[in-house]
């Protein structure tokens, strides 16, 4: 073949040449390695196989690139060329046949390429010898040695469609995204409802207890209940309260001080499950009057566990609470002057009494619990606990303190700092044998409410983090006995309220549904916060937006439980109220209604833990006719 006539020689970098023949015609390595790649066996690439992988070899012309584009045809087409370069009888060839694939590779090596090539086909595309393959598969990684282009497109083609191909991506999504119509301003937080669920729960039962109660109940359970229990009802689970006292108990233990015992507040909530679940997981029974003290008692409290404290106990109760060596909490001097005269009179008996301590922390006003610390020379709590001390047979083992409405980390900090300092002052080295740091303790909220607290409310680690370094400061090697009660914190999130709608209607343009609850059964204490409430619809259909006032049964005109939700309501759906376990069961009253039931999570369902007041239970206790 003349040189006239050889064809056109493309490198990567695109400009079309002719091959310059070499000094060895004989061979034709570029053919050699077409058909070593093309029908090699499947190990031939590893290393250590039977065969020597082939030395790749550039084109002397184009030694400032990786590699040049070998003339020839495409994947598919037959070479009718041997291994050294000579032409050969047309038949089968030894290379194309699977069974016999062994392949001279010396022969490769020493090859040289010669001035005669073969000429292509019109419209043939040249083929990359050493451009990076594109796919991933185990075939194509063994064949990475002679990658090849697609067919018909060469390596610059397809890196400017690639390029091509993302800039219209990018100007279409760039063109979309500012067709997308502007966001909608959000709601205010007490506007702010989802339907189904709570409204973004902070945490979970990890660390903050059981802030994300089990799933609501389907539409159709709530109905069964109906049949059973009335239109509205409590929905209590025990769970959530032993998830909320292991929660406190781990968090102070991981802190340093495993010391640590936990009350319930029987004030807060004494339904029986309640109580029961409480005690079954080791808490200590706090209890305020003597009917609370019996209850207790009933309940199935260890007698020497109950912690005896409030502002009036009558010489009854201290008598009573002393005898079976109840921990009592002396409130005042006056109730100090009626233990000193139960000691008169019972003198072989031991006491052991706390003292409740009032002390200014700056965190608002300091309200009329305890005995006053702040006096010159100790005030009355020194005084007291030189009384007592005076008594052979009486011994003062230990300081609380509680202060009304401070929730925070710090306010509590400064509960122990003033306790630590007031038993050194008392006690001097010794360690008192307990230190109640009180109530008051934030639990887990929905995020919504925590909004309308103003602050976001502390975890169990926050709060243990906050006390316990300052007993350790102070009693390296241990210390004390840390009580601590938790009532709202234990309870508020362990109970529901489920009320139906039972019609609803509109005055003035506004939307109103009436349901089978009121804040007597949801929120008696009559707080300032909208407790998060989430709808159970009776069906799927569409719904127009709206905007809706939910009330209660009552006559008041403040009876409100949501005073705008966010959420169309109908008439036989359900409304569920969460955060109802504290102060609400214990100061529900039968105004208008009776008492609604109250239902229990058990191991088969819902039970029924109290029933529906009937007029029977409204005339119970009456003796005039």
């Amino acid at each position: 073949m003349s040189r006239a006539r050889q064809p056109p020689y493309r490198c990567l970098a695109g400009a079309r040449r002719r091959a310059r023949p070499h000094h060895n015609p004989g061979a034709q390595p570029h053919q050699a390695r077409l058909l070593w790649a093309r029908n090699r066996p499947a190990r031939l690439g590893h290393r250590g196989g039977p065969h020597p992988r082939p030395q790749r070899r550039r084109c002397p012309r184009q030694r400032h690139t990786r590699g040049g584009i070998a003339p020839g045809r495409h994947r598919g087409a037959r070479a009718h060329l041997s291994l050294a370069g000579r032409p050969r009888v047309p038949g089968p060839s030894p290379v194309e046949n699977r069974g016999h694939p062994r392949v001279d590779a010396s022969a490769c090596r020493r090859a040289r390429p010669s001035a005669a090539r073969p000429r292509r086909r019109h419209g043939a595309t040249a083929r990359p010898r050493n451009s990076r393959s594109r796919a991933t598969t185990a075939r194509n990684h063994r064949d990475r040695a002679f990658p090849r282009a697609p067919r018909g497109r060469s390596l610059r083609a397809l890196r400017a469609s690639g390029r091509r191909r993302r800039q219209l991506r990018s100007r279409s999504h760039r063109r979309h995204r500012l067709r997308r119509p502007a966001r909608r301003p959000p709601l205010p937080a007490r506007l702010r409802q989802r339907r189904g669920r709570h409204r973004g729960f902070r945490g979970g039962r990890g660390d903050r207890g059981g802030a994300d109660m089990n799933p609501l109940p389907a539409w159709a359970e709530l109905e069964v209940l109906r049949d059973q229990y009335g239109d509205g009802f409590w929905l209590l689970d025990p769970d959530t309260i032993a998830t909320n006292v292991d929660a406190f108990r781990r968090a102070f233990t991981e802190a340093g001080w495993p010391r640590t015992d936990l009350a319930w507040s029987f004030k807060t909530l004494w339904a029986p499950p309640a109580v029961r679940a409480a005690l079954d997981v080791g808490c200590r029974a706090e209890v305020v009057s003597r009917d609370e003290y019996e209850l207790a008692l009933r309940l199935g409290a260890d007698p020497r566990s109950i912690i005896v404290n409030g502002p009036l106990t009558s010489y009854d109760d201290l008598k009573q609470a002393t005898s079976v060596g109840a921990q009592v909490h002396l409130d005042s001097l006056a109730q100090v002057e009626d233990l000193l005269a139960v000691c008169v009179e019972i003198p072989e008996q031991q006491y052991s009494v706390g003292l409740r301590v009032n002390s200014d922390l700056a965190l608002g006003p300091r309200g009329r619990f305890g005995i006053d610390a702040d006096a010159p020379d100790g005030g009355d709590l020194r005084q007291a606990y030189l009384l007592l001390s005076a008594q052979p047979n009486v011994r003062v083992v230990g300081l609380h303190m509680h202060l009304a409405g401070a929730r925070t980390a710090e306010s509590f900090a400064r509960r122990a700092a003033r306790l630590i300092e007031l038993s050194d002052a008392l006690w001097g080295d010794l360690a008192p044998d307990f230190l109640d740091i009180g109530g008051g303790f934030a639990g887990a909220v929905p995020q919504s409410l925590a909004e309308q607290l103003g602050y976001q409310p502390p975890t169990p680690s926050e709060y243990a983090h906050a006390v316990v370094p300052l007993l350790l400061a102070r009693w390296p090697e241990g210390g004390p006995l840390l009580i601590i009660e938790p009532g709202v914190a234990l309870a508020a999130d362990s109970m529901r309220f489920a009320a139906r709608v039972m019609l609803t209607k509109s005055i003035g343009g506004v939307s109103h549904a009436i349901v089978a609850g009121s804040t007597q059964t949801a929120k008696p204490a009559r707080h300032r916060f909208e407790l998060p409430l989430s709808v159970v619809r009776a069906d799927d259909a569409y719904r127009p937006p709206r905007h809706t006032v939910v009330s209660g049964w009552t006559c008041q005109e403040d009876d409100i439980l949501a005073l705008d939700l966010a959420e169309p309501v109908e008439a036989d759906d359900w409304v569920v109220i969460d955060n109802c376990g504290a102060y609400t069961f214990v100061l529900a009253s039968r105004f208008i209604r009776g008492i609604p039931a109250l239902l229990v999570r058990g191991p088969d369902g819902w039970e029924c833990g109290r029933r529906a007041d009937t007029v029977d239970d409204w005339l119970e206790g009456f003796t005039a006719p």
